[in-house]
């Protein structure tokens, strides 16, 4: 994994925000989710939404921690973020293998959340809507590879059989699913995400 820190970028000021726009963006690994979620967050950056990015890679405790990952996601980030408070959460350190720094997540107008498990049935109650890449066996385990080099290479199949068991992102109104080889993804990935934050604003 390749853990950045978009978590703790700040964001354009904003009025108190009482229940963040919360978006999921789930996926197995290698499907293009972390890239996606960066341009969608720079998008709505550059539109003047007040925005932030979580990503899941983060808080998983290890190669063999996908569902406890899951578990601290929706208890320790999403639960605060959802009553508009911050969320505070502690970082796994993948070179050493061992728990890392504590972080905060502040709540902002939207907040993505990037990562495998993020539309899981235990978060989906507390996310406003999730969004599912799909690709092909075959060129995500290119992709990640690629990305991730050799400290990958050992634990794919680890990591893929977790993903397996765990439950598959729930559906519910205002879902999608997008293939990421579709030249259209990130255009319908940004009008969905809109669509999502207007439907908040007029909560």
């Amino acid at each position: 994994m390749n853990p950045a820190h978009d978590a703790a970028r700040p964001s354009p000021a904003a009025g108190p925000v009482h229940r963040p726009v919360l978006l999921g963006i789930d996926g197995r690994s290698g499907a293009g989710k972390t890239t996606l979620a960066r341009r969608l967050l720079r998008a709505l950056l550059e539109e003047g939404i007040d925005a932030r990015l979580f990503h899941l890679e983060e808080i998983y405790p290890g190669w063999h921690g996908l569902a406890a990952g899951v578990e601290a996601y929706v208890e320790d980030v999403l639960a605060p973020l959802s009553a508009g408070e911050s969320a505070r959460w502690r970082t796994w350190d993948w070179a050493t293998d061992s728990p890392g720094a504590e972080r905060e997540t502040r709540p902002a107008a939207v907040v993505l959340c990037e990562g495998a498990g993020a539309g899981a049935p235990a978060a989906r109650p507390l996310l406003s809507a999730c969004l599912t890449l799909e690709a092909p066996d075959a060129r995500r385990k290119e992709r990640a590879l690629a990305r991730d080099g050799e400290t990958y290479r050992p634990f794919w199949d680890v990591w893929a059989a977790q993903e397996e068991a765990l439950p598959a992102a729930a559906d519910g109104p205002g879902d999608l699913r997008l293939g990421a080889e579709d030249p259209g993804a990130f255009g319908q990935a940004l009008a969905w995400a809109r669509r999502a934050a207007a439907t908040a604003a007029q909560r």
